[in-house]
């Protein structure tokens, strides 16, 4: 027996949109704090930040919109919250 699912084809774009545009984001934010050679890559099941090719961030999830969106909270907490005060 076989199940075929039926994917809206717009929705996925709207999605692929969303994961872009939260990637580009995380890095300018990122590059506004000094940090280079950074890049959003896919993994399995979600988005990992790397930087200069090292895994440092990664997020899963289903959807690639909320994976990017778990992307940019994990980095929020990893850069910007752990950032000791002088």
């Amino acid at each position: 027996m076989s199940y075929i699912v039926s994917m809206d084809t717009t929705e996925r774009l709207a999605e692929l949109y969303v994961a872009v545009e939260n990637a580009a984001q995380l890095i300018v934010a990122l590059e506004d704090l000094g940090y280079k050679g950074l890049d959003v890559n896919p993994i399995d099941g979600g988005y990992g930040l790397f930087l200069d090719e090292t895994l440092i961030a990664a997020a899963l999830d289903d959807n690639v919109a909320d994976a990017s969106e778990k992307l940019i909270d994990r980095c929020a907490d990893k850069f910007v919250h752990d950032i000791p005060e002088v």
